[in-house]
């Protein structure tokens, strides 16, 4: 079991359920659109995720899932919230796609530098050079642990 899924099982036992994981028809519809908006394959700790729990939403931590979701319960999609965030009122010409949101930062991955950053929700760039990150799992490890203590 990797650490993400730990970290998920540990929140949820203490906390309640996040939401049902990703059908194998959805992973296989996001794929192509992942690749397609950030430029990279779907990462596979960001696979495992979706498939533990299709969307991530607890203490101010977000994670996108597969798609929006409506109901008595919304969940923000990854390839919606990019639209809104990149086409929403302007078209905005930026390197980076949106993956989740942290109070006021929002999860991000660079297509220009290749790296996950944690950014500020209004500037884009991150507060401190400790919010870069090597992968998804590395930052989403870190985001996790700081959601579970």
């Amino acid at each position: 079991m990797s650490r993400i899924v730990s970290l998920v099982d540990r929140i949820e036992a203490e906390y309640g359920e996040q939401f049902p994981g990703a059908t194998e028809q959805e992973m296989t519809w996001l794929a192509p659109q992942f690749e397609e908006l950030f430029g990279i394959a779907l990462p596979a700790a960001y696979a495992e995720l979706l498939r533990r729990t299709n969307g991530f939403d607890f203490d101010g931590l977000c994670v996108y899932g597969t798609h929006d979701l409506e109901g008595e319960v919304f969940r923000f999609g990854i390839v919606e919230s990019n639209q809104r965030l990149l086409h929403g009122v302007h078209d905005l010409d930026s390197p980076l796609r949106f993956f989740g949101e942290r109070d006021d930062q929002l999860l991000a991955y660079d297509t220009s530098d290749q790296a996950w950053k944690l950014v500020d929700r209004y500037s884009w760039d991150p507060d401190d050079p400790q919010d870069v990150y090597e992968s998804f799992e590395k930052l989403m490890v870190q985001m996790l642990e700081e959601a579970a203590e």
